[in-house]
């Protein structure tokens, strides 16, 4: 979380122990560490209080003082390149997508039809901000989501309703059940899948149409070497017509 700053925080001295930064950033990593699967976001709170643990001016350990004198600078260009990375490139392109959804590809016509709905399926990628989706276009969407047991809740569709699946990190098994009882259930309706583009690798080319894409996007969760090489580091977010 702190980069090069982490050997200007260890070992600790008398004198940050005995501060209550110091107890507040203990007993929140302790506390965290008894509950299981914990995430690093989850400690980032961390990050200011064990930045106050260091000195720059005057560091207590003389194998410190060489490396204290660029340890800012190192710092700096640590924190500027992950702020770059996470705050325009990870999961970034989900809430492009939500405009371009509103903007371009959800039309009245098509979703206000008694006999024309549209389903969208979110796959490998985080919860998206549905509340964003126009109502107007996508009137009153019936929402599901991945249940614990890797199941959708999804029994006969009513091909008169709009519906709104985040599949999450679902199996592709999962994935082609879903859609396929969308489309065979209510041929009529438009199925659409957002998805990363490195999780496309796994469908067939032939059973979609590109409809908009993004590079700005990347998920870290999804990595899948072993079937794609390095084209799985590929990055971008697209929507995707599933025919």
């Amino acid at each position: 979380m702190v980069g090069p700053l982490f050997f200007m925080i260890f070992p600790f001295t008398r004198t940050y122990t005995r501060t209550t930064t110091f107890l507040a950033v203990i007993s929140g990593f302790v506390t965290l560490s008894i509950f299981p699967h914990q995430e690093l976001r989850f400690l980032l709170p961390a990050v200011p209080l064990l930045s106050t643990l260091i000195s720059f001016s005057n560091p207590t350990f003389s194998i410190l003082r060489k490396y204290f004198k660029i340890a800012l600078s190192l710092w700096l260009v640590y924190s500027s390149i992950l702020s770059v990375f996470y705050g325009y490139f990870h999961q970034a392109g989900i809430i492009p997508a939500i405009a371009e959804l509103n903007n371009n590809i959800l039309t009245p016509s098509s979703s206000t039809s008694s006999s024309h709905s549209t389903t969208l399926l979110f796959w490998r990628m985080y919860p998206p901000p549905t509340w964003m989706l126009d109502k107007t276009l996508l009137p009153n969407p019936l929402y599901l989501s991945k249940h614990d047991d890797g199941t959708i809740p999804l029994d006969t569709p009513q091909c008169n309703r709009n519906y709104v699946i985040d599949l999450m990190g679902s199996s592709l098994e999962t994935l082609h059940n879903v859609s396929s009882k969308m489309s065979s259930s209510c041929p009529n309706n438009e199925v659409y899948l957002v998805a990363p583009i490195n999780a496309v690798l796994n469908i067939d080319t032939s059973s979609y149409s590109t409809v908009w894409k993004t590079f700005w996007h990347l998920d870290m969760d999804h990595f899948e070497y072993d079937l794609h090489g390095v084209e799985t580091f590929t990055p971008g977010l697209g929507i995707y017509n599933l025919i």
